[in-house]
């Protein structure tokens, strides 16, 4: 048996590898995901078919017991992070010019953190004007 192959089939099987890995750990969450989503819907159902009333917690679970990584702040800041990580990664590796890459993320990651402020403004308005009457009246 030839031994000089190894080397060559390691340079194109690791590379798959660490392709296919984040893909299959991608899979998996969304595939738990959509499980989780659809016994949601059958409960929904359910309930529907029978004429009885869907518990409002089944569709809006009270905020204590929504996920922390769920949250829009989490998801921004994590996005921010990773934007970050990937441009020092490719820094560290000699690649500035791909240093964008990171740099996007972590614009959009930003960018989210902006809005999730505007949104808690524009509520604070709503709620300022929804307990004041108008000047104008």
């Amino acid at each position: 048996m030839d031994l000089s192959i190894i080397p060559k089939i390691a340079g194109l099987t690791i590379p798959l590898a660490g392709i296919a890995l984040p893909l299959l750990i991608l899979w998996v969450v969304l595939h738990y995901r959509e499980r989780q989503r659809s016994k949601l819907y059958d409960t929904v159902k359910y309930f529907a078919d029978r004429g009885m009333p869907v518990p409002r917690e089944l569709l809006d679970p009270p905020q204590d017991q929504r996920p922390a990584f769920g949250t829009p702040r989490f998801r921004a800041f994590t996005i921010i992070g990773a934007g970050l990580g990937v441009a020092l990664m490719f820094a560290m590796m000699g690649l500035q010019f791909l240093m964008g890459i990171g740099g996007l993320l972590v614009f959009i990651g930003l960018a989210q953190l902006m809005a999730l402020d505007l949104d808690r403004k524009d509520a604070e308005k709503a709620r300022a004007r929804a307990g004041a009457p108008d000047a104008a009246d």
